[in-house]
Order: structure tokens, then C-alpha cells, then sequence
């Protein structure tokens, strides 16, 4: 048997729930080094879930949510990728679960956003946009920038987390879903993540825009939309860092 055959095997044992078989086996050792290991990457990815719903909660979700989904990536970062799915599955006392789920996604859309490993990028020139015709480009943003549609205070949740009194909010859904945008900002004090709630049609140009030249994104826009006010919005949060062209077999960039 190969080696490579050999860890594939312990790994299956290591993934099988058997704790409460034998407490003392080598596997079980191997587990809760796991599991311990794990818990450790699920806190840095979800701490805001962690600090709402207590270590106990937690650490429990954490040690199910390991044999449910049991990570067979090199790529540890992606454990918890599916906590939102597993969260579908469950209950925990005294809290909505719908909220629950949107928090993990938030949480996850969070994490990717600060991962990135490239922030700075020299202003976008608007002049160059008088260069092309609009049917031909449309443009390029920030890899950070991020949006996510939620019912939830999550912005209220997300501050008191991160406030020096730590009050844990009232958390009451509202009647309607509204959209933030995630992105990171060049501040005095370098870059700060950004979370900020943006109007409906923001994050919609913005989605258009990822299949469409700019003229076909605009003509799927309603007429209340005013593209120069989007574009001097986008511009100041420093969102757009080039434009690429279209119909074309390759895509060029500026």
C-alpha cells in the first residue's frame, strides 16, 4: 500500500464521528487535534457568528459541521465554505436561523474580501472614457468589491461586533432586502474595509455591467438611472481600475 494510499485511509477515520466510541483510541487523538485545528479556522473566518452565539454553541457547530463536511482540500481556507448549508440543516436555541444563515454568508463574503492579495491600484482616468465608443468596453473593478442582499441589521451587528463595548444588538429583520457593498478603502491609516448599505440600482449596474459593454448594461437600466451620478460615486470609492473590450476573441484591458 502507498503512503498516499496509507493517509487517505487515516483521513476517512479521522472523518468518521466515533468520539463517543472510544475516547482514548489513536484515531480519536488525531480528531480532536483535528477538531481543535479546525475550530481554529471556522472562528478566524466566522468570528462575528462566534461571538454572537457563545464559544459553546460554536465549538458544537464547528465538531458536527467537521463530519458533515470534511475538508479534502490543500487549501484549509476553504473549510466553512459550506456552514451556511449545514446551518439549513440545524436549530440553535434563541436565534433565527434565516438571519443566522445570511450572517454566515456575509461573514464568508468578508473573508474572501480582506484575503485578496492586491488593494493599491493607480486612479481610474475618467478622460479615457471619451476615447472609446461605449458599446465597445465596459469596465474593470477592484477585486474586493463585493455585494450581498440581506433583510437583517448586519451592518448594525457587524459594528456593535467590532465597537469596544461589544453590546450584542437587537436583531429584528426588516420588510424588505436591501443591498451592501463590501470593498476596501486607501484611508490615512491605509486600507480599511468599507461596509456601507448602497442603493438597489448600484449593485444591479454593477452586475450588468460584468456581461455587457457599458452601452448594453445601460440600455437594460431603467430611466430613473442616472449613470453619471453612479459613475462619480463608483469613482470616489476608487471601485473602477480600467475598462476592457468587448466582442472581441481576446479581451484587451486598459
Amino acid at each position: 500500500m502507498s503512503e498516499l494510499s496509507r493517509q487517505r485511509i487515516l483521513f476517512d477515520q479521522i472523518s468518521t464521528d466515533q468520539l463517543e466510541e472510544d475516547a482514548y483510541n489513536g484515531i480519536t487523538v488525531y480528531q480532536r487535534h483535528f477538531h481543535r485545528n479546525f475550530l481554529n479556522l471556522l472562528t478566524q473566518k466566522y468570528p462575528i457568528l462566534n461571538w454572537l452565539i457563545g464559544t459553546n454553541n460554536f465549538t458544537k457547530i464547528n465538531y458536527d459541521y467537521f463530519f458533515h463536511y470534511p475538508t479534502h482540500s490543500g487549501n484549509v481556507t476553504t473549510y466553512g465554505d459550506q456552514l451556511d448549508s449545514y446551518l439549513e440543516q440545524i436549530s440553535v436555541d434563541l436565534f433565527n436561523m434565516s438571519f443566522l444563515i445570511d450572517l454566515v454568508k456575509f461573514e464568508k463574503q468578508l473573508f474572501y474580501s480582506s484575503v485578496v492579495s492586491e488593494f493599491e491600484r493607480e486612479p481610474f482616468e475618467l478622460n479615457i472614457l471619451n476615447e472609446y465608443d461605449p458599446s465597445s468596453f465596459t469596465f474593470l473593478f477592484v477585486e474586493h468589491l463585493s455585494f450581498f442582499k440581506t433583510k437583517w441589521p448586519l451592518i448594525d451587528v457587524y459594528n456593535a461586533y467590532k465597537s469596544i463595548e461589544c453590546n450584542k444588538p437587537v436583531i429584528t429583520p426588516t420588510n424588505y432586502t436591501y443591498p451592501i457593498a463590501l470593498y476596501f478603502f486607501n484611508t490615512i491609516d491605509g486600507f480599511k474595509l468599507q461596509i456601507e448599505q448602497i442603493k438597489e440600482d448600484t449593485m444591479l449596474f454593477h452586475h450588468y455591467l460584468k456581461n455587457h459593454s457599458l452601452l448594453g448594461a445601460l440600455e437594460l437600466m431603467s430611466d430613473e438611472f442616472d449613470f453619471y451620478q453612479w459613475l462619480t460615486y463608483a469613482t470616489s470609492k476608487n471601485w473602477i481600475i480600467g475598462i476592457s473590450f468587448v466582442n472581441h476573441s481576446s479581451k484587451d484591458t486598459l
